[in-house]
């Protein structure tokens, strides 16, 4: 859920150029949820790779998306 505000609200963001982050973000989601998957069935302590490459970006666009509504609204 989080990824996908995220990603909603930076959609507004982004100028034509850069609106390409959208699918990238959006494969290495499903790329890291597919690698948490696999880790999980192989060992549980073992989907943390997973976990990861889902949790950091998404973090990295809410802090983001935070800064652009605090410091840019206008």
């Amino acid at each position: 859920m989080l990824f996908f505000v995220g990603n909603l609200i930076l959609s507004t963001f982004l100028d034509a150029y850069s609106i390409k982050l959208i699918p990238i973000l959006a494969t290495l989601f499903v790329f890291g949820r597919i690698g948490f998957g696999i880790g999980y069935l192989k060992e549980p302590m073992e989907r943390a790779f997973g976990l990861g490459v889902t949790l950091y970006p998404t973090i990295a666009v809410l802090i983001y998306d935070a800064y652009r509504v605090l410091f840019f609204n206008s």
